[in-house]
């Protein structure tokens, strides 16, 4: 076998050297100036390269300079090679690079499938050549495609469901291949109609015969499903239904059907006309009924019991819906018109603004001799009969009588009566007749409350000669309070705060309403403290030193000066007499943006 291998390795190589020969002598025997010959037919050689034959250069003139652009097919870049003389061949450059790929050499075509021989292939033009990729292993055949443990190109091909689903990808399909049918994908609403090549659904792949020759993507074609909506007018005019709708479409709103004394209110998706469809955003997903929803229209007449003119009837009022109520009629100068009443005996008032209509109704004009206008001022308080309303109507020369027991109310006061005035000075005397309109306004005495400031660490002068750490006052409801003075050794106030640290108290805003508890929250003090060395000095040579310290704080030690013939005792709060200074567990517990003086004793 090695034998028969080597002979016919060399039967090769004899036959190329042949080829090479007739190749020189053939462009030799063209002469410069006449036309040049073509570029010879490819032949197999086994290696998936055809053979080449070159003609001579024509025209007589100079040879021309091409380019080769390299197109590297997704992989590395590769550069042209340019000025290319006519006829020559070029070097082959250095292979590109792609990660999950081997390179399978430079091809004419983008299919990779007539490779270039850089030992025999010529350059007759401006030309592209294309990168081949993936492993094949299939042997030549002397055709022109690739020959023994060569390379064919691999494809991907994405197929794109246009549904919820991600797109997804299948590699490695060599060139020229069939795919797998993959299983059919779903969508609500419509039907797999199969893949096909563009978005346009203009060709559809055939699994079966189609074949792969480049990267690309399948696209899902659907069909949507046909739906019905039916319109049930319950009681009403009958509506066409609306059918032959596709999934996800809207509804075409039809004409509002019409039904004797009631008011069509729209289409609903239940028969009990809760949830209304909204034909501008609700789409078809399924055969469905919609239901009419219906309002009962009602009539209101008005019977005005001798006066004059008696108001025309309001018609089709939507059952639940409120009246505007026609103008008062006349009945001569010895009656005023009290308003529109339920029943004839005027006891049932109709009130505009909260009766509503459910059923076909009279209502009756009421009408009383003249009456006079008793107006109460409630002062900021709120009346708490006739639904807050705040005049009552008296017949002239009759007493007026208040129902005491839905007295007004105002918090956080009590109650004084009713006066002439808005002083306050002159009482109404409910036993005198009322004559004339009149306006009584409300008296009201103030509630106390009790606020009492907590110290929290902090104390104020009790009254009698000492301190404490509690102080309450009693005041007015509704009104202002003044800050009380409280101190805190080594520390400032920051505020009052209503439960310990919770909403800080403003005593120019805010107002008392009820007994409560405010506390002091306090700040330790900052600030400097001086320390006067007196006739001694620091290590400076300054007499004085000053330190910024907190109260309650770490501090350093504290400074120590020195003075010939002198001990340092320590630092006192005055330059005679006065306590000495001593920091304890390094903590400053004295007053600050003070000067502190140094004591000194003689060394014997």
């Amino acid at each position: 076998m090695e034998e028969k291998s080597k002979k016919r390795s060399a039967l090769l190589l004899l036959l190329l050297l042949l080829l090479i020969a007739i190749a020189v002598a053939f462009a030799a025997s063209v002469p410069i100036g006449g036309s040049g010959g073509g570029k010879g037919g490819s032949g197999g050689d086994g290696n998936g390269n055809g053979g080449g034959g070159g003609g001579g250069v024509g025209g007589g003139g100079q040879a021309s300079a091409y380019t080769v652009a390299f197109d590297s097919q997704g992989g590395s870049a590769v550069a042209s090679i340019t000025d290319v003389d006519e006829g020559s061949r070029i070097s082959e450059p250095m292979a590109p690079e792609r990660p999950g790929y081997a390179f399978g050499g430079w091809h004419k075509d983008a299919a990779c499938v007539n490779a270039w021989d850089f030992a025999m292939d010529t350059v007759y033009g401006d030309i592209t050549l294309y990168a081949k990729w993936g492993y094949d292993g299939s042997g030549g055949d002397g055709s022109g495609n690739g020959g023994g443990g060569g390379y064919a190109a691999t494809y991907a091909v994405t197929f794109d469901a246009l549904n919820e689903s991600a797109p997804w990808t299948v590699r490695g399909i060599e060139s020229g291949s069939t795919i797998s049918k993959p299983a059919d994908p779903s969508r609500d609403g419509h039907d797999f109609a199969g893949w096909y090549r563009d978005q346009t659904f203009d060709t559809q792949w055939n699994f079966s015969t189609d074949r792969v020759y480049g990267d690309m993507t399948l696209y899902a074609k659907w069909s949507g499903r046909s739906y019905t909506v039916t319109f049930d007018s319950t009681g009403g005019t009958a509506v066409a239904k609306a059918e032959e709708l596709s999934y996800g479409q809207l509804v075409p709103k039809p004409a509002d059907p019409s039904r004797e004394r009631f008011a069509f209110t729209g289409w609903f998706k239940e028969p009990a006309c809760s949830n209304a469809w909204d034909f501008g955003s609700e789409r078809v997903t399924k055969d469905m009924t919609l239901y009419a929803g219906w309002v009962a229209l009602h009539t209101v007449t008005f019977d005005a019991q001798g006066g004059s003119p008696t108001p025309s009837p309001i018609t089709n009022v939507r059952s639940g819906s409120t009246i505007l109520l026609p103008g008062a009629p006349s009945n001569g100068d010895l009656y005023v018109f009290q308003g529109w009443f339920k029943g004839p005996g005027g006891s049932d008032r109709w009130n505009q603004s909260e009766d509503r209509v459910t059923s076909d109704i009279t209502l009756y004009a009421h009408w009383r001799i003249v009456t006079r206008t008793v107006t109460f001022d409630p002062m900021g308080g709120h009346i708490l009969w006739g639904g807050g309303q705040n005049t009552m109507s008296v017949d002239h020369g009759s007493l007026l009588v208040i129902p005491w027991e839905d007295g007004p109310w105002k918090a956080g006061h009590v109650f004084g009566g009713w006066y002439r005035d808005d002083s306050c000075i002159e009482p109404w005397n409910f036993s005198t007749p009322v004559t004339a309109d009149v306006t009584l306004y409300a008296k009201w005495t103030p509630e106390k409350r009790t606020v009492t400031f907590n110290g929290n660490g902090g104390t104020t002068p009790d009254g009698a000669g000492g301190t404490t750490s509690m102080k309450s006052v009693e005041v007015d409801y509704g009104s202002l309070i003044s800050a009380p003075t409280f101190t805190n050794y080594g520390h400032y106030i920051v505020g009052w705060y209503v439960t310990n640290v919770g909403t800080q108290w403003f005593f120019e805003t805010s107002v008392v309403t009820s007994n409560m508890i405010l506390y002091a929250l306090w700040e330790h003090m900052s600030g400097g403290v001086t320390f006067n060395a007196g006739e001694g000095s620091f290590e400076d040579g300054s007499q004085t030193v000053t330190r910024i310290l907190t109260y309650g704080e770490p501090c350093d030690p504290l400074p120590v000066p020195t003075r010939g013939g002198y001990s340092f005792v320590g630092w006192y709060t005055q330059k005679e007499g006065g306590s000495i200074i001593i920091v304890e567990n390094g903590v400053w517990s004295y007053e600050v943006n003070k000067t502190l003086y140094a004591r000194w004793a003689p060394i014997p």
